[in-house]
């Protein structure tokens, strides 16, 4: 391989970084809490990276789903202000959310992404501990 690094490598490396670093969090919640966590539902200006939503799932090896609305900040909003108004009841957020689109991890990366957090958390460890 060339030892030249271009702008693809880094932006690879963020978006792996992002996957690694969520799947730490997921590692923490499943250890502190024993429960196994099958699906994860995602939003933010982030999730609208198909790249990034297929490392997520092969990295923690889940069911990555994102809503047809991502930005839930202000759309929770607008739902506790329609809930005041009395427009919409609780019950009713339910019927609004809706499902855009399901990433599942890709198989054939899993092994990759296996070395790739442990490499991570070796990394992790000799910055922190």
């Amino acid at each position: 391989y060339p030892r030249d690094t271009h702008q693809g490598h880094i932006a690879r490396a963020c978006l792996d970084g992002i996957a690694l670093s969520i799947h730490d969090l997921l590692a923490s919640m499943t250890k502190d809490f024993g429960e196994h966590i099958a699906e994860m539902k995602v939003d933010g200006g982030a999730v609208n990276n198909n790249l990034l939503m297929e490392i997520q799932a092969s990295v923690s090896k889940l069911k990555v789903i994102r809503p047809e609305v991502i930005e839930t900040t202000a759309y929770g909003a607008a739902l506790a202000c329609a809930i005041g108004s009395g427009h919409i009841d609780f019950d009713g957020i339910k019927e609004l959310w809706k499902e855009d689109r399901t990433f599942e991890p890709i198989n054939n990366l899993t092994p990759f992404y296996e070395t790739k957090y442990h490499q991570w958390e070796n990394a992790i460890k000799r910055l922190y501990l």
